[in-house]
C-alpha cells in the first residue's frame, strides 16, 4: 500500500501517534509513515485495511485503504446531494472507477460544527475485487486530488492476487 501512495503521491507527510480523531492530528509531521494494517473477513467479504493520518501543504486527513472481495455483488458508490463533485469512469484494465468527494461536518461541543472534506475514490474490478479509497480532512481542503487517488487505486500493487 505504502509502494503505491509513494508511486503516486509524494511528498506525503505523516502524524505519528494519530488516531481516527481529529483532535490527535495536530502533532509534528514526519516523512517515515505510520500505518496500521488488519486483514478483515466477515460475512460480506474479506481483505485488507491499511490507514494513517497524513498531511500536505496544511491539510491533514485520515487516510484509508481497503483492499477487498465480497461475497455479494460490489455496491458503487453514488453520488448524493451533499456531493461536491462525482464522477465515473473506466480504467485502464476495465475498472469501474467512481470518485465522490462530499462537504463533510464534524459535531463541535461547545461551539459551532467544523467543516470537512471527504474524498472518496472506489475502483471495482472486473473479477470483482474492490479497492477503496478515502480521505477525510480536518478542513474544508483536501489531502490529494481526486486524479491521485485515482491513480493510487488503480496501482498494480494494490492486489490480492
Amino acid at each position: 500500500m505504502l509502494a503505491a501512495i509513494d508511486r503516486n503521491a509524494p511528498g506525503l507527510g505523516w502524524v505519528p501517534g494519530a488516531s481516527t480523531d481529529p483532535g490527535t492530528w495536530n502533532g509534528t509531521i514526519t516523512t517515515k509513515p505510520e500505518w496500521h494494517l488488519s486483514q478483515f473477513a466477515d460475512q460480506s467479504g474479506s481483505g485488507w485495511i491499511g490507514w494513517g493520518v497524513a498531511a500536505r501543504d496544511g491539510v491533514r486527513a485520515y487516510f484509508s485503504i481497503n483492499i477487498g472481495t465480497l461475497d455479494q455483488p460490489a455496491v458503487p458508490l453514488t453520488c448524493s446531494v451533499h456531493s461536491r463533485d462525482c464522477a465515473t469512469s473506466k480504467g485502464p484494465n476495465g475498472e469501474q472507477v467512481i470518485s465522490v468527494d462530499l462537504d463533510a461536518w464534524k459535531a463541535v461541543t461547545p461551539g459551532p460544527d467544523q467543516p470537512r472534506a471527504d474524498r472518496l475514490v472506489q475502483i471495482v474490478r472486473p473479477d470483482g475485487s474492490q479497492v477503496w479509497l478515502k480521505a477525510a480532512s480536518a478542513t474544508d481542503d483536501f489531502l490529494l486530488t481526486t486524479e491521485q487517488m485515482t491513480a493510487i487505486a488503480l496501482d498494480p500493487a494494490l492486489s490480492l492476487h
